[in-house]
């Protein structure tokens, strides 16, 4: 043991940890006659404990920790967030095009001015889906989707689906003197990947440490005046979005919950595991961290999976085989065991990529885009017969968008793009926010090479969603730090986004 302790530890394993190895080391020797298996279980039991993972001394405090307490149901209506992330910034502009009818500008042909812009990788018309846009305050009354976006043209004639035109991440608003000028703060390194994506994570661009909107808007939500019971829920690994909340998100595969299946001679008992977390207090915060995360991850595994080996022909629909399809599959199931998860609130993460398409545009749409389509219509179908569509909202997210000019195979990165929400309460047959009307390079908005402001930060999208979900008025700065930055008008309602 002291060796292993020296090995393993640099010789800090407490008194109390040596005694719980060296019992199970000599029940797993006993058991199978075999000192290597009792060597075994004490290198995975030290494994677990806390001083091997966190390098500060463990020094334990008299005050024991205190369980996390969860927020009660009160059995009110479920309502929930599920986000689309399309990871590689998506050629939006290509999803949602102008198409006729035309207002601004003395009248211009819009889509003949965003062909010439785009070139080779325009749309051609014949192919578009036509879509109304009746509130006119579009720069067209006519609009085209992607010919790949069948379903979901299906369901903004519904009026099940609206777009979000050119959104994107802010500071604060911000014009194309202002952004030459460097006059107004803008997010850092926005035309990159990983610094756009962590910009609509969080939703608070200047601060990258920042924690995720989602998990800031339930952690208000379990904490305001009138707290709701939330769950955050990831389906896709472990994500910034759904970071900051008052508990952890579970993280779920799409095969659904992976418990833990220890026990027999050669594996840790969960009794054997928790008597390795010790229950007092450390000096070292990484201890502590270490701790709850170990035991939360146990505990909610546990409890999510059985309760979803409880439901039963769950999903009904068949989803599609593509990577969506699958996920938002997963989602479903958690759904239908919303009432056992006593949850009144919820927020989901998903996400596909494949799409930062500087070499091929229009192959990666054609070929992406019908996995996308099919898995958001599957899903509209399953929450119908769950009787939750109206309580569902489904957002599309994605790093930027892309470069309205090509650059003779794709396009590049861009800033801002337009996005869609969907579900059954949704103003839907629209486009809220203001698509540019001039796509041109003089454009007030172009900033160079089609990289477009965005007109709409993403904390209008869900300073609209907060509200909708129930986050009280006093809470919304905290959930939405940049609030205070725009303008009322730049912000979405939950009156604009849904049929309230």
């Amino acid at each position: 043991m002291d060796q292993l302790s020296l090995l393993l530890t640099q010789g800090r394993l407490n008194t109390a940890a040596t005694a719980n190895v060296v019992k199970a080391y000599e029940a797993a020797a006993n058991y199978s006659g075999l000192e290597s298996d009792g060597v075994k279980m004490a290198q995975m039991l030290i494994a677990v404990d806390p001083t091997f993972h966190a390098t500060p001394e463990n020094m334990l405090m008299p005050s024991t920790r205190s369980k996390p307490t969860i927020t009660p149901s009160k059995g009110r209506p479920y309502k929930a967030v599920v986000v689309v992330f399309l990871h590689g910034g998506i050629d939006s502009f290509n999803l949602l095009v102008p198409h006729s009818q035309c207002t601004s500008n003395n009248g211009k042909d819009m889509y003949a001015e965003y062909a010439a812009v785009r070139t080779n990788v325009a749309l051609a018309k014949g192919d578009l889906l036509q879509v109304d846009e009746p509130t006119a305050k579009q720069p067209c009354a006519k609009f085209g989707l992607h010919p790949m976006l069948k379903e979901v043209h299906a369901m903004y004639r519904a009026g099940e689906a609206a777009w979000l035109a050119n959104i994107g991440p802010l500071v604060a608003p911000i014009t194309k003197q202002q952004y030459k000028a460097k006059s107004v703060p803008r997010p850092p390194s926005h035309y990159a990947h990983n610094f756009a994506q962590r910009h609509a994570h969080n939703v608070h661009a200047q601060f990258k440490t920042a924690q995720g909107v989602a998990g800031r808007m339930m952690k208000a939500l379990e904490s305001q005046s009138n707290t709701f019971n939330g769950g955050l829920y990831s389906v896709n690994g472990n994500t910034k979005i759904l970071s900051g909340g008052k508990h952890m998100a579970d993280v779920v595969g799409s095969g659904g919950v992976i418990q833990y299946a220890g026990g027999s001679f050669n594996g840790m008992t969960e009794g054997q595991i928790t008597q390795m977390l010790t229950q007092n207090h450390s000096t070292s915060l990484f201890v502590n961290t270490y701790v709850d995360l170990m035991e939360s991850g146990l505990h909610r595994s546990k409890v999510l999976g059985d309760e979803l080996k409880k439901v039963e022909n769950a999903p009904t629909q068949v989803f599609p085989t593509s990577r969506l399809g699958q996920q938002l599959s997963q989602v479903a199931r958690i759904m239908k065991a919303s009432k056992a998860l006593q949850n009144e609130r919820a927020v989901f993460f998903t996400q596909t990529g494949g799409f930062d398409t500087h070499k091929d545009l229009g192959k990666t749409l054609e070929t992406q885009l019908p996995g996308i389509d099919g898995a958001i219509r599957a899903f509209q179908k399953e929450m119908t017969e769950q009787g939750k569509w109206d309580d569902v909202v489904v957002l599309t997210m994605s790093d930027f968008g892309r470069t309205l000019t090509s650059n003779g195979r794709g396009t590049d990165h861009a800033w801002g793009g337009n996005m869609m929400m969907m579900g059954g309460r949704v103003n839907g047959g629209r486009i809220h926010g203001e698509f540019p009307d001039d796509l041109t390079s003089s454009g007030p908005l172009n900033v160079g090479r089609g990289r477009l402001i965005p007109t709409r930060g993403w904390e209008s999208l869900w300073h609209g969603i907060s509200e909708w979900m129930g986050v009280e008025a006093d809470e919304m700065d905290t959930v939405l730090p940049n609030k205070k930055n725009f303008p009322d008008d730049k912000l979405f309602t939950k009156k604009d986004l849904f049929k309230i």
